[in-house]
């Protein structure tokens, strides 16, 4: 990304690939995408979790190619060309909406431990597929990290009510062969972490797209 010479440009996407590929710059100011969404389009736009992001008409299909790298108002640029090239703008409002609710389950599970020294996580790497053999881990961080990549995957806001606000070494990994991701992970997150998720209604800030007005 830092190399990429400075453009933004949204495009259908020229490839069929199995999920959304997304990388970003180091300070999360450039992206490029293949074979993404509108609704993850927007999300990158507008800084906002995908699991955040709803439509006022049902959401359009088709899959684009995305880049954008300039070296300043990157975001702000992007959110132009979703405007200018899709025909889509974006607002933040509050709602109530379906949320899903983080909550301990088993205090003592063996996947949620004190931290160490250091810090690092790969949790917020977007693009990347995690499975038996590529962990999803955390060192000596608190769990924001795991309410977002939850937020991510289940595609709803994700509100932490465990309670715990001290920082841990995390390791959660699933049966990539499983044919119900979600499921996967909810059970691997029970078994490893101790922690469940359960349905619930809330107010929280969403990003609404909507058709841009001529």
């Amino acid at each position: 990304m830092e190399k990429a010479a400075p453009q933004v440009r949204i495009l259908p996407a020229k490839a069929q690939i199995v999920q959304d590929y997304l990388h970003a710059s180091p300070d999360g100011l450039k992206w490029v995408g293949l074979g993404v969404s509108i609704r993850t389009i927007a999300s990158v736009a507008y800084d906002c979790r995908p699991g955040r992001v709803v439509f006022d008409t049902p959401a359009p299909g088709g899959r684009y190619d995305f880049i954008t790298s300039l070296p300043q108002g990157s975001l702000e640029a992007l959110q132009q060309e979703l405007k200018n090239g899709l025909g889509f703008v974006g607002r933040r409002e509050s709602r109530e909406t379906d949320v899903l609710v983080l909550k301990v389950r088993d205090e003592n599970a063996s996947g949620l431990r004190p931290a160490t020294l250091g810090g690092t996580q790969n949790w917020s790497q977007p693009g990347r597929y995690y499975c038996d053999d590529v962990p999803l881990s955390s060192t000596n961080r608190a769990l924001q990290g795991l309410a977002q990549f939850l937020e991510r995957a289940f595609r709803k806001p994700v509100i932490d009510q465990t309670g715990l606000t001290q920082h841990f070494n995390i390791d959660l990994r699933w049966d990539a062969r499983h044919p119900r991701q979600r499921e996967a992970i909810q059970e691997a997150m029970l078994k490893r972490l101790g922690l469940e998720l359960v349905p619930g209604r809330e107010t929280v800030e969403l990003l609404v797209v909507e058709k841009a007005r001529q």
